[in-house]
């Protein structure tokens, strides 16, 4: 009887698994990859930060069998909003900062064996998160893991030379990227295409003209030409101007 109650527990275990990424979460699958092939098309010159190594591209999703057998391998259970995007949105690929790694070539940095202990920012003696899935990197260094055997399972930490909790969840972690997509970069990027053709020489007046918006910023110019540098609101792109208020230099940045 125990036995037959251990097997229903875990047939009903895996039914809500399967379930829980479509009724914990507002955004649907097709939503997420049409957002994110709305931003391939926005951005063709990769200005949103890392978009130059994922290009807004998820991997295909990874087969159940598959994850399955990893989980069975390494003598863990993946945190179910993690599994739930592997198996049915992708495995790796498009994410925050330079995107997520596929699910087998997480084990090349991780360290499953030994349960994570830490509970708040702590010195790293070395690259391997004990207990961590290694997420991603989001340059200089820094990584993420996804902490999935010990203390904080479920949430990530990131780090270089210390390691820091971010109390988030992946799908947390995941959606705020999104949202950041959707509510930020996407506008930003329709105003960059507005002031497109601006040249060295033009009024700063005309960035106005053509995209309406008011100054953020202004501040002492670095050059000898520049009297100062001004930014806009809705606009990633920074202006050097003279003291007639002529553009000398245009300074795009990321997004």
């Amino acid at each position: 009887m125990n036995v037959f109650i251990f097997i229903l527990s875990l047939r009903c275990a895996f039914v809500k698994r399967s379930a829980w990424w479509h009724t914990s979460h507002m955004w649907a699958t097709h939503q997420i990859k049409a957002l994110l092939e709305e931003l391939e098309r926005a951005d063709p010159e990769r200005r949103v930060f890392g978009a130059e190594a994922h290009h807004y591209r998820l991997n295909a999703p990874c087969p159940e069998a598959t994850v399955a057998e990893f989980e069975r391998t390494n003598g863990i259970t993946l945190p179910a909003d993690y599994r739930c995007f592997v198996t049915q949105v992708g495995d790796g690929g498009a994410g925050p900062y330079y995107g997520q790694y596929p699910l087998l070539h997480s084990t090349q940095e991780s360290d499953f064996g030994s349960p994570f202990l830490l509970t708040e920012r702590s010195e790293m003696t070395n690259q391997e998160v004990s207990g961590g899935l290694y997420l991603s990197h989001q340059g200089c260094g820094i990584g993420t893991w996804l902490i999935v055997n010990g203390l904080s399972y479920g949430l990530l930490w990131e780090g270089c030379d210390d390691i820091s909790p971010t109390g988030l969840s992946f799908w947390q972690w995941y959606e705020r990227w999104l949202l950041h997509l959707r509510d930020y970069a996407l506008p930003v990027l329709a105003n960059e295409q507005k002031i497109k053709g601006l040249r060295v020489g033009m009024p700063l007046a005309e960035v106005a003209r053509r995209c309406p918006t008011s100054e953020r910023c202004r501040f002492p110019g670095y050059g000898k030409d520049e009297a100062y540098r001004v930014s806009f609101e809705g606009l990633a792109t920074q202006f050097a101007v003279s003291k007639n208020d002529n553009i000398v230099r245009i300074i795009a940045h990321s997004i």
